[in-house]
């Protein structure tokens, strides 16, 4: 998850959002360590697309 937010591509938006609760049914279930690594992820995208990023509701 680390590596995709470092990445700072638009294209890895979508993968990332699969481990958010709010945006997808599975990632309730999953532990917060990793929710909080794909919020994380999100924020370094946000820094390169931040019109991209800020799009999400």
């Amino acid at each position: 998850m680390k590596t995709l937010g470092n990445a700072g591509q638009v294209m890895c938006i979508k993968l990332i959002m699969k481990y958010i609760p709010g945006f997808s049914s599975m990632a309730s279930n999953l532990p917060l360590p990793v929710q909080a690594a794909a919020i994380m992820a999100l924020r370094n995208i946000a820094l390169k697309h931040p019109s991209k990023v800020s799009s999400i509701d």
